[in-house]
């Protein structure tokens, strides 16, 4: 039984691993103003957030920390960390990530957005943004500027996108799969210990 138990586990663990919220392909560019850049994004089913992550174009490091957050769709921040300096962060498809203490994401509309005050570090400008299963993409070209992280309110509306900041996530399955998955695995072993016992 502790077999059967463990593989269950193992498969829905394998289900619902952790995946980028958000993957980009192709131009990126730089800007010396300070800002914060976001997009929108709603969800349908449950998630955990366990990590913020900030744009690293050449894979190599950032030049400065950046400071990432996750939004509702009106503005009060859910989650923030720095991304620090440097190749500390771990690089995920081009994005430095940081963990945070896990952060559960109902079904709803969020923003996650980055901060930066430097030129050194060249963000996703226009690229082509490709959002993960159970995720669907609203607005991508969300700014605002200023000294801090700030809720991005302004839309670039000129097919620009911020692609900037990112996110690592894990669905949550619902009670019900869990309760097939299991139940699954325990028929098979009752089917397994009534045929020993014939």
């Amino acid at each position: 039984m502790k077999k059967l138990l463990t593989l269950a586990a193992l498969t829905v663990g394998t289900s619902f691993g952790s995946v980028i919220a958000m993957t980009t392909t192709g131009s990126s560019g730089v800007d010396s103003d300070a800002y914060t850049v976001g997009w929108a994004f709603s969800i349908s089913t449950t998630i955990s957030v366990s990590a913020l992550g900030y744009y690293d174009a050449g894979a190599n490091g950032l030049s400065n920390s950046h400071t990432v957050g996750i939004y509702t769709s009106t503005g009060t921040l859910l989650r923030s960390t720095t991304v620090p300096s440097g190749t500390t962060g771990t690089l995920t498809s081009n994005y430095r990530m940081t963990s945070v203490t896990p952060l559960i994401l109902g079904p709803g509309n969020y923003v996650v957005a980055g901060f930066s005050n430097s030129a050194n570090d060249a963000l996703p400008f226009g690229a082509t943004m490709t959002p993960a299963t159970g995720i669907t993409l609203g607005a991508k070209d969300l700014y605002v500027y200023g000294a801090a992280l700030t809720f991005p309110t302004l839309n670039a509306n000129n097919g620009t996108t911020y692609g900037a900041a990112n996110f690592v996530f894990t669905e949550i399955p619902e009670p019900s799969t869990l309760l097939l998955s299991f139940g699954a695995f325990a028929g098979v072993g009752l089917k397994k210990r009534l045929s020993k016992r014939s």
